[in-house]
C-alpha cells in the first residue's frame, strides 16, 4: 500500500524515515577549533607586523609599505568575516564571497579613478600611496579568486541553475559595474 505521502510534499522524507538512513549532519564548530582559528590568525598578524617592520627599514617610502600591509590584512579579516556571515545563512548561493568580489571589485575601480585624476595633481604624494594600498592591498585581499573557484565548481556539482547564476552574474555584474564607473569618470573629468 502506497503511503498518503506520495500524493502530497515530503515523501522523500517519509521513504527516509522508513529506509532508516540517517540524515548527515553539518559539521559544527567547537570552541577549540575557533581558538585554533584564533590562534593562527594572530600568528599570522604577528609575522605581518614582523615583515611590516622589516620592508619598512629597508623601504624608502614607509608610508607606502604600512598602509600596504595593513590594508591588505583589514581586507582579508573582513572578507573572513563577511564570508562567514553570509554564506551560512544563504548556503546554496554563496552570498558572502558574491558580495566580497563585487565590492572589492567596484572599490577597485573608485580607487583607480581616483588615482588617476589625482596623479595629475600630486603623482607621490601619501594619499596616492594609499589609493595604490586600497587596490593592490585591500581589495586584493577582500575579493577571492580561489574560494570563487572552489564554490562555482560545488555549485556545478550540487545545482546547475545556482551554478550558472552565481558564476556569469558575479562576473558580468562586476564588469558592468566597473565600466561605469570608468565611464562616468571619463564624463566628469572631460
Amino acid at each position: 500500500i502506497d503511503p498518503p505521502c506520495y500524493q502530497q510534499r515530503g515523501c522523500h522524507f517519509y521513504d527516509l524515515v522508513q529506509s532508516k538512513r540517517t540524515i548527515p549532519e553539518l559539521p559544527v564548530q567547537t570552541t577549540q577549533q575557533r581558538s585554533k582559528q584564533s590562534i593562527v590568525l594572530s600568528i599570522l598578524l604577528g609575522v605581518e607586523v614582523l615583515l611590516v617592520v622589516l620592508l619598512s627599514a629597508m623601504s624608502a617610502d614607509h608610508l607606502s609599505v604600512l598602509y600596504l600591509v595593513g590594508l591588505t590584512y583589514a581586507g582579508a579579516v573582513l572578507r573572513y568575516y563577511i564570508s562567514n556571515c553570509l554564506n551560512k545563512k544563504y548556503p546554496t548561493f554563496y552570498l558572502g564571497t558574491y558580495v566580497c568580489n563585487l565590492g572589492g571589485s567596484v572599490l577597485s575601480a573608485i580607487a583607480y579613478v581616483i588615482q588617476q585624476a589625482w596623479r595629475e595633481e600630486e603623482p607621490f604624494s601619501s594619499f596616492h600611496a594609499l589609493l595604490s594600498a586600497v587596490i593592490s592591498g585591500f581589495s586584493a585581499a577582500f575579493t577571492t579568486m580561489s574560494t570563487y573557484a572552489k564554490e562555482t565548481v560545488h555549485l556545478q556539482e550540487k545545482n546547475y541553475s545556482w551554478f550558472v547564476t552565481y558564476s556569469w552574474s558575479s562576473v558580468l555584474i562586476s564588469f558592468v559595474l566597473c565600466i561605469i564607473i570608468f565611464s562616468f569618470s571619463v564624463h566628469v573629468w572631460l
